[in-house]
Protein backbone atom coordinates (compact mmCIF):
# COMPACT_ATOMS: atom_id res chain seq x y z
CA UNK A 1 0.00 0.00 0.00
CA UNK A 2 2.68 2.33 0.82
CA UNK A 3 4.20 1.89 -2.81
CA UNK A 4 1.46 2.18 -4.46
CA UNK A 5 0.81 5.93 -2.75
CA UNK A 6 4.32 7.01 -3.93
CA UNK A 7 3.51 5.85 -7.45
CA UNK A 8 0.66 7.91 -7.23
CA UNK A 9 2.18 10.73 -5.56
CA UNK A 10 4.64 10.68 -8.40
CA UNK A 11 2.88 10.41 -11.25
CA UNK A 12 0.39 13.42 -10.05
CA UNK A 13 3.80 15.41 -8.86
CA UNK A 14 4.92 14.28 -12.95
CA UNK A 15 1.43 15.43 -14.41
CA UNK A 16 1.65 18.88 -12.12
CA UNK A 17 5.26 19.39 -13.51
CA UNK A 18 4.40 19.10 -17.15
CA UNK A 19 1.46 21.64 -16.70
CA UNK A 20 3.22 23.70 -15.08
CA UNK A 21 5.94 23.51 -17.52
CA UNK A 22 3.28 24.12 -20.23
CA UNK A 23 2.11 27.34 -18.75
CA UNK A 24 5.58 29.10 -18.28
CA UNK A 25 6.44 27.37 -22.05
CA UNK A 26 3.07 29.46 -23.27
CA UNK A 27 4.19 32.60 -20.80
CA UNK A 28 7.44 32.63 -22.40
CA UNK A 29 6.73 31.89 -25.85
CA UNK A 30 3.93 35.36 -25.09
CA UNK A 31 6.74 37.33 -23.66
CA UNK A 32 8.79 36.68 -26.95
CA UNK A 33 5.97 36.70 -29.70
CA UNK A 34 3.07 38.27 -28.40
CA UNK A 35 2.24 41.93 -29.26
CA UNK A 36 3.92 43.38 -26.28
CA UNK A 37 6.87 40.71 -26.70
CA UNK A 38 10.11 40.76 -26.20
CA UNK A 39 10.89 39.99 -29.88
CA UNK A 40 8.27 42.04 -31.60
CA UNK A 41 9.88 44.99 -29.04
CA UNK A 42 13.21 44.05 -29.95
CA UNK A 43 12.19 44.03 -33.60
CA UNK A 44 10.44 47.39 -32.96
CA UNK A 45 13.45 48.53 -31.29
CA UNK A 46 15.96 47.43 -34.85
CA UNK A 47 13.39 49.13 -37.02
CA UNK A 48 13.50 52.82 -34.63
CA UNK A 49 17.18 52.82 -34.55
CA UNK A 50 17.06 51.93 -38.32
CA UNK A 51 14.58 54.57 -39.14
CA UNK A 52 16.36 57.28 -36.61
CA UNK A 53 19.83 56.65 -38.54
CA UNK A 54 18.27 56.96 -41.60
CA UNK A 55 16.08 60.46 -40.43
CA UNK A 56 19.72 61.46 -39.19
CA UNK A 57 21.21 60.56 -42.37
CA UNK A 58 18.43 63.06 -44.37
CA UNK A 59 18.83 65.81 -42.21
CA UNK A 60 23.11 65.37 -42.51
CA UNK A 61 21.74 65.91 -46.48
CA UNK A 62 19.81 68.82 -45.73
CA UNK A 63 22.64 70.41 -43.47
CA UNK A 64 24.83 69.89 -45.81
CA UNK A 65 22.61 72.13 -48.61
CA UNK A 66 21.29 74.61 -46.44
CA UNK A 67 25.48 75.31 -46.09
CA UNK A 68 26.34 75.77 -49.75
CA UNK A 69 23.02 75.19 -51.63
CA UNK A 70 24.83 72.42 -53.97
CA UNK A 71 22.07 70.60 -55.67
CA UNK A 72 23.64 67.29 -55.32
CA UNK A 73 23.70 67.12 -51.60
CA UNK A 74 20.02 66.98 -52.38
CA UNK A 75 18.53 63.22 -52.27
CA UNK A 76 15.29 61.61 -53.67
CA UNK A 77 12.85 62.79 -56.35
CA UNK A 78 12.14 66.65 -57.30
CA UNK A 79 8.51 67.20 -56.80
CA UNK A 80 6.70 69.58 -58.72
CA UNK A 81 3.09 71.61 -58.55
CA UNK A 82 0.54 70.29 -60.48
CA UNK A 83 0.16 73.40 -62.85
CA UNK A 84 0.16 74.52 -66.19
CA UNK A 85 3.87 75.93 -66.15
CA UNK A 86 4.56 72.44 -65.13
CA UNK A 87 2.87 70.78 -66.99
CA UNK A 88 5.33 68.12 -68.81
CA UNK A 89 7.46 67.41 -65.03
CA UNK A 90 4.59 67.80 -62.36
CA UNK A 91 4.98 65.29 -59.69
CA UNK A 92 3.32 65.41 -56.43
CA UNK A 93 2.67 62.43 -53.53
CA UNK A 94 -0.75 62.96 -51.53
CA UNK A 95 -0.18 61.89 -48.20
CA UNK A 96 -3.50 62.43 -45.55
CA UNK A 97 -5.40 64.85 -48.05
CA UNK A 98 -2.28 66.97 -48.50
CA UNK A 99 -0.69 67.35 -51.52
CA UNK A 100 3.56 67.86 -51.50
CA UNK A 101 4.92 69.63 -54.58
CA UNK A 102 7.33 72.28 -55.31
CA UNK A 103 9.94 72.55 -52.75
CA UNK A 104 9.65 68.82 -51.97
CA UNK A 105 12.08 65.99 -52.83
CA UNK A 106 10.42 62.48 -52.53
CA UNK A 107 12.30 59.83 -51.21
CA UNK A 108 11.88 56.46 -51.92
CA UNK A 109 12.41 52.88 -50.53
CA UNK A 110 16.26 51.57 -51.19
CA UNK A 111 17.15 55.35 -51.93
CA UNK A 112 21.49 54.89 -50.92
CA UNK A 113 22.48 57.57 -48.28
CA UNK A 114 25.97 58.31 -48.28
CA UNK A 115 27.14 56.10 -44.67
CA UNK A 116 24.05 55.27 -43.72
CA UNK A 117 23.20 52.28 -46.39
CA UNK A 118 19.93 52.04 -48.36
CA UNK A 119 16.51 53.72 -46.44
CA UNK A 120 13.84 50.99 -45.56
CA UNK A 121 11.21 53.57 -45.66
CA UNK A 122 9.72 56.68 -48.04
CA UNK A 123 10.11 60.02 -46.73
CA UNK A 124 9.33 63.48 -48.02
CA UNK A 125 12.46 65.94 -47.37
CA UNK A 126 11.88 69.85 -47.77
CA UNK A 127 15.50 70.86 -48.18
CA UNK A 128 14.36 74.49 -47.79
CA UNK A 129 12.26 74.14 -44.27
CA UNK A 130 14.50 71.17 -43.03
CA UNK A 131 10.88 69.12 -42.62
CA UNK A 132 11.48 65.59 -42.94
CA UNK A 133 8.14 63.73 -43.31
CA UNK A 134 8.20 59.45 -42.75
CA UNK A 135 5.50 57.98 -45.08
CA UNK A 136 3.63 55.26 -44.24
CA UNK A 137 2.70 52.50 -46.50
CA UNK A 138 -1.11 52.92 -47.91
CA UNK A 139 -1.46 56.06 -46.79
CA UNK A 140 0.25 57.98 -49.90
CA UNK A 141 0.19 58.14 -53.43
CA UNK A 142 2.80 59.48 -56.30
CA UNK A 143 0.91 61.52 -59.00
CA UNK A 144 2.57 62.54 -61.96
CA UNK A 145 2.11 63.83 -65.30
CA UNK A 146 2.36 60.76 -67.06
CA UNK A 147 -0.64 59.37 -65.78
CA UNK A 148 -2.91 60.44 -68.69
CA UNK A 149 -0.20 60.58 -71.50
CA UNK A 150 2.87 58.18 -72.90
CA UNK A 151 5.27 60.43 -74.42
CA UNK A 152 6.48 63.77 -72.36
CA UNK A 153 9.82 64.44 -74.34
CA UNK A 154 9.38 67.35 -76.48
CA UNK A 155 6.26 68.92 -75.29
CA UNK A 156 6.25 72.62 -76.26
CA UNK A 157 2.73 72.42 -74.71
CA UNK A 158 0.21 70.40 -72.70
CA UNK A 159 -3.21 71.86 -72.15
CA UNK A 160 -5.10 69.29 -69.73
CA UNK A 161 -7.64 69.58 -66.89
CA UNK A 162 -4.79 66.81 -65.31
CA UNK A 163 -2.38 70.03 -64.65
CA UNK A 164 -4.83 72.05 -62.63
CA UNK A 165 -5.37 71.54 -58.74
CA UNK A 166 -9.81 72.08 -58.78
CA UNK A 167 -9.04 74.42 -56.03
CA UNK A 168 -6.59 76.59 -57.93
CA UNK A 169 -9.95 77.55 -60.33
CA UNK A 170 -11.16 80.27 -58.21
CA UNK A 171 -7.94 81.89 -58.43
CA UNK A 172 -8.34 81.40 -62.35
CA UNK A 173 -11.28 83.00 -61.68
CA UNK A 174 -10.23 86.30 -59.55
CA UNK A 175 -7.42 86.36 -62.66
CA UNK A 176 -4.52 85.39 -60.95
CA UNK A 177 -3.02 83.31 -63.50
CA UNK A 178 0.59 83.97 -63.22
CA UNK A 179 1.16 82.27 -60.08
CA UNK A 180 -0.61 78.77 -61.77
CA UNK A 181 0.54 79.31 -65.11
CA UNK A 182 3.86 81.30 -66.00
CA UNK A 183 3.50 83.43 -69.43
CA UNK A 184 -0.15 82.41 -70.08
CA UNK A 185 -3.37 84.39 -70.21
CA UNK A 186 -7.21 83.09 -69.95
CA UNK A 187 -8.77 85.32 -72.32
CA UNK A 188 -12.79 86.08 -72.31
CA UNK A 189 -13.46 83.02 -70.30
CA UNK A 190 -16.82 83.98 -67.53
CA UNK A 191 -16.59 80.74 -65.93
CA UNK A 192 -19.99 79.52 -67.21
CA UNK A 193 -21.25 76.00 -67.89
CA UNK A 194 -19.83 76.54 -71.51
CA UNK A 195 -17.01 78.94 -70.89
CA UNK A 196 -13.70 78.12 -68.09
CA UNK A 197 -12.15 75.33 -66.78
CA UNK A 198 -13.30 72.29 -64.71
CA UNK A 199 -11.39 69.12 -63.52
CA UNK A 200 -12.42 67.16 -66.56
CA UNK A 201 -12.18 69.60 -69.50
CA UNK A 202 -11.57 73.43 -71.13
CA UNK A 203 -14.75 74.68 -72.20
CA UNK A 204 -14.04 77.50 -75.19
CA UNK A 205 -17.82 79.19 -75.58
CA UNK A 206 -17.11 79.80 -79.40
CA UNK A 207 -17.41 83.54 -78.89
CA UNK A 208 -14.05 84.83 -77.41
CA UNK A 209 -12.63 82.34 -75.45
CA UNK A 210 -8.95 81.64 -76.18
CA UNK A 211 -5.87 81.07 -74.32
CA UNK A 212 -2.39 82.58 -74.95
CA UNK A 213 0.57 80.99 -74.38
CA UNK A 214 4.49 83.18 -74.67
CA UNK A 215 6.57 80.81 -76.33
CA UNK A 216 10.05 82.57 -78.07
CA UNK A 217 12.61 79.93 -77.09
CA UNK A 218 15.29 79.85 -79.50
CA UNK A 219 16.31 76.83 -78.20
CA UNK A 220 12.87 75.21 -78.98
CA UNK A 221 12.30 76.63 -81.88
CA UNK A 222 15.47 74.75 -83.62
CA UNK A 223 13.90 71.63 -82.20
CA UNK A 224 10.93 72.14 -83.77
CA UNK A 225 12.32 73.26 -87.17
CA UNK A 226 14.95 70.21 -87.14
CA UNK A 227 12.26 67.76 -86.21
CA UNK A 228 8.74 68.86 -87.56
CA UNK A 229 6.06 68.25 -84.67
CA UNK A 230 3.21 66.57 -83.30
CA UNK A 231 -0.24 68.00 -82.28
CA UNK A 232 -3.34 66.07 -80.31
CA UNK A 233 -7.00 67.19 -79.91
CA UNK A 234 -9.00 65.07 -77.64
CA UNK A 235 -12.60 66.38 -76.54
CA UNK A 236 -15.68 67.75 -78.95
CA UNK A 237 -16.00 70.97 -81.23
CA UNK A 238 -18.60 72.90 -82.70
CA UNK A 239 -18.50 76.03 -85.27
CA UNK A 240 -17.75 79.17 -83.37
CA UNK A 241 -18.16 82.49 -83.93
CA UNK A 242 -15.77 84.72 -86.75
CA UNK A 243 -14.91 88.24 -86.60
CA UNK A 244 -13.34 90.51 -89.01
CA UNK A 245 -10.36 92.81 -88.58
CA UNK A 246 -12.66 95.43 -87.82
CA UNK A 247 -13.72 93.06 -84.94
CA UNK A 248 -17.25 92.99 -86.58
CA UNK A 249 -19.03 89.75 -86.72
CA UNK A 250 -19.22 87.69 -90.50
CA UNK A 251 -21.69 85.43 -91.85
CA UNK A 252 -19.75 81.88 -90.84
CA UNK A 253 -16.53 81.12 -93.13
CA UNK A 254 -16.62 77.34 -92.99
CA UNK A 255 -13.70 77.68 -90.32
CA UNK A 256 -13.50 76.96 -86.58
CA UNK A 257 -9.92 78.10 -85.04
CA UNK A 258 -8.31 75.43 -82.90
CA UNK A 259 -4.93 76.90 -82.60
CA UNK A 260 -1.79 78.73 -84.20
CA UNK A 261 1.34 80.45 -83.56
CA UNK A 262 1.54 83.85 -84.46
CA UNK A 263 4.12 87.20 -83.67
CA UNK A 264 1.03 88.06 -81.27
CA UNK A 265 -0.55 91.11 -83.24
CA UNK A 266 -4.11 91.07 -83.30
CA UNK A 267 -4.30 92.84 -86.82
CA UNK A 268 -2.04 89.75 -88.30
CA UNK A 269 -2.56 86.58 -89.50
CA UNK A 270 -0.93 83.54 -87.78
CA UNK A 271 1.67 82.03 -89.62
CA UNK A 272 1.28 78.31 -87.96
CA UNK A 273 -2.41 77.83 -88.49
CA UNK A 274 -4.99 75.04 -86.93
CA UNK A 275 -8.36 74.63 -87.50
CA UNK A 276 -11.41 72.74 -88.83
CA UNK A 277 -13.75 73.39 -91.68
CA UNK A 278 -17.33 72.03 -90.55
CA UNK A 279 -19.78 71.26 -93.03
CA UNK A 280 -21.56 68.94 -95.34
CA UNK A 281 -17.51 68.26 -95.34
CA UNK A 282 -15.74 68.19 -92.59
CA UNK A 283 -11.68 68.78 -93.00
CA UNK A 284 -8.85 68.67 -90.81
CA UNK A 285 -7.17 71.81 -91.86
CA UNK A 286 -3.65 73.22 -91.39
CA UNK A 287 -1.15 75.54 -93.16
CA UNK A 288 2.67 77.00 -91.88
CA UNK A 289 4.15 80.04 -93.83
CA UNK A 290 2.26 81.54 -97.01
CA UNK A 291 4.87 80.20 -100.00
CA UNK A 292 2.69 77.92 -102.38
CA UNK A 293 4.50 74.87 -102.49
CA UNK A 294 2.18 71.86 -103.35
CA UNK A 295 2.05 68.65 -101.09
CA UNK A 296 -0.70 66.17 -100.85
CA UNK A 297 -4.55 67.43 -99.52
CA UNK A 298 -3.66 70.81 -100.33
CA UNK A 299 -6.40 73.04 -102.01
CA UNK A 300 -6.70 76.38 -103.51
CA UNK A 301 -4.54 78.20 -102.01
CA UNK A 302 -1.61 75.74 -102.50
CA UNK A 303 -0.09 76.32 -99.19
CA UNK A 304 -3.78 75.11 -97.35
CA UNK A 305 -3.84 71.18 -96.52
CA UNK A 306 -7.14 69.66 -95.89
CA UNK A 307 -7.56 66.32 -95.10
CA UNK A 308 -11.42 65.11 -95.13
CA UNK A 309 -12.71 63.34 -91.83
CA UNK A 310 -15.96 61.34 -91.85
CA UNK A 311 -16.60 61.88 -88.55
CA UNK A 312 -18.78 64.40 -86.35
CA UNK A 313 -17.05 66.84 -84.57
CA UNK A 314 -19.90 67.13 -82.26
CA UNK A 315 -18.84 63.66 -80.67
CA UNK A 316 -15.59 62.49 -79.01
CA UNK A 317 -12.76 62.69 -81.03
CA UNK A 318 -8.76 62.62 -80.71
CA UNK A 319 -6.92 63.60 -83.92
CA UNK A 320 -3.28 63.27 -84.46
CA UNK A 321 -0.92 65.07 -86.75
CA UNK A 322 2.80 64.33 -87.36
CA UNK A 323 5.50 65.86 -89.61
CA UNK A 324 8.79 64.61 -89.41
CA UNK A 325 11.08 67.22 -90.76
CA UNK A 326 14.11 64.28 -89.85
CA UNK A 327 14.29 62.78 -93.46
CA UNK A 328 12.86 63.59 -97.13
CA UNK A 329 11.90 61.99 -99.86
CA UNK A 330 11.69 62.01 -103.38
CA UNK A 331 8.52 62.06 -105.28
CA UNK A 332 7.74 63.44 -109.34
CA UNK A 333 11.00 65.99 -108.97
CA UNK A 334 9.87 67.03 -105.67
CA UNK A 335 10.88 66.66 -102.25
CA UNK A 336 8.67 65.82 -99.70
CA UNK A 337 8.87 65.18 -95.68
CA UNK A 338 6.12 62.20 -94.00
CA UNK A 339 2.72 63.60 -92.53
CA UNK A 340 0.38 61.05 -91.37
CA UNK A 341 -2.97 61.49 -89.52
CA UNK A 342 -4.05 59.39 -86.86
CA UNK A 343 -8.10 59.58 -85.91
CA UNK A 344 -9.07 57.52 -82.16
CA UNK A 345 -5.40 56.26 -82.26
CA UNK A 346 -5.44 54.57 -85.88
CA UNK A 347 -3.70 56.40 -89.16
CA UNK A 348 -6.30 57.16 -91.75
CA UNK A 349 -3.52 59.43 -94.16
CA UNK A 350 0.10 59.05 -95.31
CA UNK A 351 0.71 62.14 -96.99
CA UNK A 352 3.89 64.29 -98.20
CA UNK A 353 4.70 68.02 -96.75
CA UNK A 354 6.42 69.93 -99.10
CA UNK A 355 9.83 70.65 -98.50
CA UNK A 356 10.18 73.80 -99.71
CA UNK A 357 6.73 75.13 -98.23
CA UNK A 358 8.51 74.24 -94.74
CA UNK A 359 11.93 75.44 -94.99
CA UNK A 360 10.24 78.37 -96.38
CA UNK A 361 8.66 79.26 -93.32
CA UNK A 362 11.04 78.01 -90.86
CA UNK A 363 13.44 81.11 -93.09
CA UNK A 364 11.03 83.43 -93.57
CA UNK A 365 8.40 83.39 -90.54
CA UNK A 366 9.57 81.18 -87.19
CA UNK A 367 11.82 84.10 -86.37
CA UNK A 368 9.06 86.62 -85.61
CA UNK A 369 6.90 83.80 -83.57
CA UNK A 370 6.41 84.28 -80.07
CA UNK A 371 2.72 83.47 -78.83
CA UNK A 372 1.11 80.41 -79.16
CA UNK A 373 -3.03 81.33 -79.25
CA UNK A 374 -5.70 78.19 -78.20
CA UNK A 375 -9.30 78.24 -78.95
CA UNK A 376 -9.10 80.27 -81.77
CA UNK A 377 -7.26 80.93 -84.94
CA UNK A 378 -6.55 83.66 -87.75
CA UNK A 379 -7.16 81.84 -91.14
CA UNK A 380 -9.05 84.06 -93.99
CA UNK A 381 -7.18 87.44 -93.92
CA UNK A 382 -5.12 89.81 -91.60
CA UNK A 383 -6.80 90.51 -88.57
CA UNK A 384 -9.51 87.96 -89.01
CA UNK A 385 -10.33 85.37 -85.89
CA UNK A 386 -12.30 82.04 -86.00
CA UNK A 387 -13.35 81.18 -82.63
CA UNK A 388 -14.34 76.89 -81.68
CA UNK A 389 -16.82 75.91 -79.19
CA UNK A 390 -14.97 73.17 -77.75
CA UNK A 391 -14.80 70.83 -74.89
CA UNK A 392 -11.26 70.14 -74.90
CA UNK A 393 -9.91 67.14 -73.10
CA UNK A 394 -6.51 67.25 -74.14
CA UNK A 395 -4.48 70.15 -76.13
CA UNK A 396 -0.86 68.94 -76.70
CA UNK A 397 2.18 70.33 -79.00
CA UNK A 398 5.08 67.97 -79.23
CA UNK A 399 8.79 69.40 -80.99
CA UNK A 400 8.95 66.21 -83.11
CA UNK A 401 6.68 63.57 -84.64
CA UNK A 402 5.80 60.52 -82.61
CA UNK A 403 5.85 56.80 -83.74
CA UNK A 404 2.76 55.37 -84.43
CA UNK A 405 3.26 53.30 -81.16
CA UNK A 406 3.61 56.71 -79.28
CA UNK A 407 0.43 57.45 -81.02
CA UNK A 408 -1.22 54.63 -79.42
CA UNK A 409 -0.08 54.56 -76.13
CA UNK A 410 -0.88 58.54 -75.61
CA UNK A 411 -4.50 57.65 -76.87
CA UNK A 412 -4.83 54.53 -74.49
CA UNK A 413 -3.77 56.49 -71.46
CA UNK A 414 -5.85 59.66 -72.57
CA UNK A 415 -8.83 58.11 -73.47
CA UNK A 416 -8.95 55.80 -70.14
CA UNK A 417 -8.22 58.73 -67.84
CA UNK A 418 -10.66 61.25 -69.08
CA UNK A 419 -13.01 58.14 -68.54
CA UNK A 420 -11.96 57.78 -65.23
CA UNK A 421 -12.63 61.39 -64.38
CA UNK A 422 -16.62 61.00 -65.49
CA UNK A 423 -17.04 58.50 -63.10
CA UNK A 424 -16.12 61.20 -60.10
Amino acid sequence: MRKTNEKGITLIALIVTIIVLLILASVSIAMLTGENGILIQAKKAKEETKIASEKEGLLLSVTNYQIDKKEENKLGIILYDKNAENSTIWDVIVANGITYGTNWNYVEEGTNIDGYGKTKNKYLVNYETGEIIELEEGNHTRLTHGDNIGVTDGLIFNLDPSVIDTTDIEDLKDGNYESLWKNTTLNGFDWTENSGLTKKEFNFDGVDDYITVKYDSEEQKEQLAQNGFTFEYYGTIDKGNSYDENKELVSYTGYTGIFCYWNGKENKQADFRFGIRIGNANDLFWNAGFADNKSDFSISHLHNIAYPIDYSFKDKIYFTITLDTTNSYEKDGEEYYKQLVYLNGKKIYEAGYNKKQWDAFINNDLENLNTFCIGRCSMSYDGWWHYSKMNAYTLRLYNHALSKEEVRDNYTKSVAYHENLENY
